[in-house]
């Protein structure tokens, strides 16, 4: 079972890319909409996870309404991980939320989580 996380930026994420890469998650694949971090960069991506997708920009069709937060949110990660991979997934998402202003959006809860109230989501 494949699950998915999702953090807001509120701040500028030009230096995400050198943070991910210092904490194992060096650029893989880039996109036209978003840019594909694996964990040790392994040419393998796509059966390793966590997964981490960053779209640098926010779209109104996207699977998160950001708006609904009540924060400005610029661009946004998605986390896509496995139940046994929940806490590197825990580590990496709380870093994210400290470093840039983030903003753990959990889809089942339908409930928005910042750096105050981040250890009542894990």
């Amino acid at each position: 079972m494949i699950l998915d996380i999702y953090v807001g930026l509120t701040r500028d994420s030009q230096d995400l890319a050198g943070f991910l890469a210092e904490e194992g998650y060096p650029h893989v694949e880039k996109k036209e909409d978003h840019t594909f971090y694996a964990r040790n960069g392994n040419p393998n991506k796509h059966n390793q996870f966590p997964q981490i997708l960053h779209f640098p920009t926010i779209t109104k069709d996207g699977d998160v309404k950001w708006e609904n937060s009540g924060y400005n949110v610029l661009s946004e990660v998605s986390i896509a991980y496995t139940p046994d991979s929940s806490e590197e997934v825990e580590r990496i998402s709380e870093k994210i939320v400290t470093d840039f202003g983030g903003i753990l959006y959990d889809s089942e809860l339908d409930q928005f989580f910042t750096k105050k109230n981040f250890n009542n989501f894990f």
